[in-house]
C-alpha cells in the first residue's frame, strides 16, 4: 500500500456528496445507503466479504437491509460493532438476512466473536481470506 493511501482518512467530496443526497436536493423517495467496506482479494480476485461498522446501539436501517440482502449473493456480510473511535473491543456479527418492511426492520445476525483490539481483528480477517481462497481453489 502506498504511503499516501495509508495516511488518507476519508474523502471530503464523498461525505459532501452523501450529505447532499438528501432532501431538499433530492426527493424523499431517493433512498440510499453507503456500504462501509469491501474486503477484496487480489489472488484469486474477488470480494471476500462486506463489512459495515456500527457504533454499539446503532440500528441497521431499512436501506441497509435491502443492500445487505443483495450483497449476500456476492459474499458474506458482517457488522462490526465498537466504540465511536473504532479502537476496540469489537463485536463481529454475521448478517444472515433481514426484512426491510417492518419499522424497525427485522435483522437476523449471528454473533461470531468479540475481538479486543486490531491485532485480533487482523487474525479474524486473515481467517476470512483463507476461507475465501480455499473455496476458490476447490471450486
Amino acid at each position: 500500500m502506498r504511503e499516501a493511501t495509508r495516511e488518507k482518512k476519508g474523502s471530503h467530496s464523498r461525505d459532501a456528496f452523501k450529505f447532499k443526497h438528501k432532501p431538499p436536493r433530492l426527493p424523499g423517495w431517493c433512498y440510499a445507503c453507503d456500504v462501509d467496506f469491501a474486503l477484496v482479494s487480489k489472488a484469486p480476485p474477488g470480494v471476500v466479504a462486506f463489512v459495515d461498522y456500527k457504533v454499539r446501539g446503532e440500528k441497521v436501517l431499512f436501506s441497509e437491509v435491502l443492500a445487505y440482502n443483495e450483497l449476500l449473493s456476492i459474499a458474506p456480510v458482517f457488522i462490526i460493532e465498537g466504540d465511536y473511535e473504532a479502537d476496540g473491543p469489537f463485536d463481529v456479527l454475521e448478517y444472515e438476512g433481514g426484512d426491510w418492511r417492518p419499522e424497525p426492520p427485522r435483522v437476523n445476525t449471528r454473533s461470531v466473536l468479540r475481538m479486543a483490539d486490531w491485532a485480533m481483528l487482523s487474525q479474524w480477517e486473515q481467517t476470512l481470506r483463507n476461507v475465501y481462497q480455499a473455496e476458490r481453489v476447490h471450486a
